[in-house]
């Protein structure tokens, strides 16, 4: 659904907390690069860091980079800022990695811009934490983005998931796939979810998407003042809201406080018994349902009848009887012990074909997200056999296909 949204900057810096930009000219940036960490470098030519590596041709990749400081977010050199960009922008943020910043803004000389700005799109299943973003347009393709504030220009979700505690958003909206939740603030003075448009018609419906913590859709309020109109956004009960979500038809909304307990399960893979550290949903009666992670199951099938490739491109891909390449996240996890999920935002194929899996997003204390799958519906969907008796337990036969 695209609506048509329309806002001021300085509202949204104003009112989010963030940094005042400058809009005098000359006050802003005038070169044409990237600052990453304080250093400037240019657009025409490939470098890299650590974490961190520009193709040269407006591709920058994230890898593991960590200049965030959650305890003085303000801190000098701490930011990454796109200056003056002639032409759109790609963000990856490398499977399996977690990346920091302080700030991500889009800079020209007017200052921080988010309307008419240069576009930047957000690819790769890593994830990206920010105090603050102030960009342009945004594309998500199965991104993770995690923020205390986020401002941009125009969105559109194709996947991933966007976590924040104040969001505002302005420019066309177009939200497909994927998931936004938005909480953990201070809402005693204004609602954690802020919209400025140019036709409360339009904001109504962009407002009522999102569902409050009651899981009923948000209400816009317009106020007329001298200087023109104010909206607020209120939960259903008139409130300012503490809790906003979105999401897609097949992607749940991420549930507020949600667990997935820890589950370290031996499974017989053709009679060899093999450790994963698997995670746990319980339902209303306290029964578990197991969850392993897809890449943990192709590296211990590798060169079986079973073995199965896993790769991302904004999506989940497994493509049955390929070779799996290795990653290096296989067989372990950097967390343990209970942890708070998600449902898994991005789609997922099976041999090109997109495929009904069930899955869910855990993250470690960084904001990195990693993606979990029913053993069972990895087993149907892929071709072998996976079943439970009370000698072996759970058990895994390559060399057989999925009984049921």
């Amino acid at each position: 659904m695209k609506k048509r949204l329309l806002c001021m900057l300085l509202c949204v810096v104003l009112v989010a907390g963030l940094a005042m930009p400058a809009f005098a000219e000359g006050e802003g940036e005038t070169r044409s690069g990237f600052i990453i960490g304080g250093e400037f470098y240019s657009y025409t030519a490939p470098v890299s860091g650590d974490g961190w590596s520009y193709d040269g041709n407006y591709k920058i990749t994230f890898s593991g980079i960590s200049l965030g400081t959650p305890d003085y977010p303000y801190a000098n050199n701490t930011s990454f800022q796109f200056c003056n960009p002639p032409r759109d922008l790609t963000v990856v943020l490398a499977d399996g990695t977690s990346s920091s910043f302080n700030g991500f803004d889009t800079m020209y000389r007017i200052g921080k811009a988010s309307v008419d700005a240069a576009k930047i799109t957000f690819e790769g299943s890593g994830t990206l934490t920010c105090h603050q973003f102030v960009i342009g347009p945004v594309e998500m393709n199965g991104a993770n983005i995690n923020s205390t504030y986020f401002a941009c220009g125009d969105m559109i979700l194709n996947g991933g998931s966007l976590t924040t505690t104040r969001l505002t958003i302005q420019g066309d909206y177009d939200l497909n796939s994927g998931s936004i939740l938005v909480e953990g603030g201070d809402y005693r003075y204004e609602s954690c979810l802020r919209i400025n448009m140019d036709y409360v018609d339009d904001g109504d419906a962009v407002v009522s998407l999102f569902k409050d913590k009651y899981g009923q859709p948000h209400q816009l309020v317009c106020t007329t003042y001298d200087w023109g109109d104010a909206y607020t956004v209120l939960d259903s009960k008139g409130e300012n809201s503490t809790y906003a979500s979105w999401s897609s038809g097949d992607a749940p909304a991420p549930a507020a406080d949600a667990i997935a307990y820890a589950s370290t399960q031996f499974v017989s893979v053709d009679g060899e018994p093999v450790e994963f550290q698997m995670y746990a949903l319980k339902d209303e009666n306290g029964n578990p349902t197991n969850y392993v992670k897809a890449r943990d199951v192709a590296y211990i099938l590798n060169g079986t009848e079973a073995q199965f490739n896993v790769s991302w491109d904004g999506s989940a891909n497994l493509i049955a009887g390929e070779s799996y390449a290795a990653n290096g996240s296989e067989m372990s996890t950097p967390f343990s012990g209970d942890r708070e999920y998600q449902a898994a935002a991005s789609a997922t194929n099976v041999n090109g074909e997109p495929a009904e899996l069930e899955a869910i997003m855990l993250f470690d204390d960084n904001g990195g997200g990693y993606t979990y799958y029913k053993l069972r519906d990895l087993g149907a969907a892929l071709g072998f056999n996976v079943g439970w008796s009370a000698e072996l337990g759970a058990y895994i036969e390559t060399d057989k296909p999925y009984e049921g």
